[in-house]
């Protein structure tokens, strides 16, 4: 309820002022949640003002809406346009992370992001064109295999086979989008490490695999079940239209469940990887558990026509964060504080105003 009154009033700032006041809003939501989250009983603090994010807000706006008019004016110019946004994306993502951490501490030591810039186009780019490359397989494999006259069942193997694919190369790419932000994360003079393989994310990516063609069959089932109801009961169009939107909604309700079971297996395997020659990260979030809440956060989300949304954000973020732990030997007033870049809000604004986020 706390939170819900900072957002509702957030909101009606935001409406009147045409969205001007939103950097203020996120501040007031960051300064919320950092102050009601506490590690060894003192909590984070979060020290960016919202006319700093405002600066950001405003620039960042300039350039994205420079890109986006490009593309408006001149339609033949459009894929320029989005390809001049995918350059400047590990440029934006690398000083999102410099900013929000520097803005973050904890007893009086800010957080730091040691990460350069070349490393974040590294990360990022070549997983792009990984995942890309690997697509472009796929559409020739089946082009080819369509050619050549294959039939159903071999389509359906290619098909699977590229999919496969497509999954082990997008999660090689998450890999090394986390190991670029655990290996660089700091407090201080402290910085931690992140050791895990590809093999573990494989594991947990097939397992979100998995996950998601169990769903989808389930919906289908009690799709085709519906549909044998109709025939049995010889029923007309509105039960037919029915069974249709089931079907489908049921399609789309699969991503937010299986990207909640997905992040949790990820937050186990890359927190619990995190590592010091003094602490250790530790997360035992439970996957289902998360599952569960997220269903019921969407049912009740769309009963309340919204008005949920903020119980919704607390309950994950309370769950999220209950479920991890730091066993630690570290003499924390020995933690010297250190001059770190991350007062530039305008990455974390471009990352923010397009909707980006690659699991900070």
């Amino acid at each position: 309820w706390e939170y819900f009154r900072i957002w509702a009033v957030n909101l009606a700032l935001m409406v009147v002022t045409l969205g001007i006041y939103y950097p203020w809003a996120r501040v007031r939501k960051l300064r919320y949640v950092y102050a009601n989250t506490t590690i060894d009983g003192d909590a984070l603090t979060y020290h960016a003002t919202g006319f700093q994010l405002f600066k950001g807000m405003l620039v960042a706006g300039l350039m994205l809406g420079a890109i986006n008019l490009l593309g408006v004016l001149a339609p033949g110019l459009a894929a320029l346009s989005g390809l001049a946004f995918w350059l400047l994306l590990p440029w934006f993502w690398a000083s999102a992370m410099r900013f929000r951490l520097r803005q973050t501490s904890w007893r009086g030591v800010r957080f730091g992001f040691r990460g350069g810039v070349g490393g974040a186009y590294r990360a990022l780019g070549g997983g792009a064109l990984l995942v890309s490359a690997c697509a472009v397989v796929l559409f020739f494999a089946l082009t080819w295999a369509e050619g050549m006259g294959a039939g159903t069942l071999a389509m359906v193997v290619i098909a699977l086979l590229g999919v496969g694919l497509l999954a082990a190369a997008a999660s090689l790419m998450v890999l090394w989008l986390r190991r670029y932000q655990h290996n660089h994360y700091a407090f201080g003079s402290l910085t931690v490490s992140m050791n895990v393989s590809w093999g573990q994310v494989w594991r947990a990516s097939l397992a979100g695999m998995g996950v998601l063609g169990s769903l989808f069959v389930l919906f289908v089932l009690f799709g085709v079940l519906g549909l044998l109801g109709m025939a049995l009961a010889e029923a007309r169009e509105p039960v037919a239209v029915g069974v249709v939107i089931w079907v489908f909604g049921g399609f789309y309700l699969l991503f937010p469940l299986v990207s909640a079971y997905v992040s949790a297996r990820y937050q186990n395997l890359f927190w619990g990887a995190t590592q010091h020659p003094q602490l250790q990260v530790r997360s035992a979030l439970s996957p289902w558990r998360l599952v569960g809440v997220t269903l019921l956060n969407i049912l009740l989300t769309a009963l309340t026509l919204g008005l949920y949304w903020p119980f919704a954000m607390v309950r994950v973020l309370r769950l999220r964060l209950e479920a991890m732990s730091l066993e630690s030997s570290v003499d924390w007033a020995t933690v010297r504080a250190t001059a770190t870049a991350g007062d530039n809000s305008l990455g974390d604004m471009a990352m923010d105003g397009q909707g980006v986020d690659f699991g900070f």
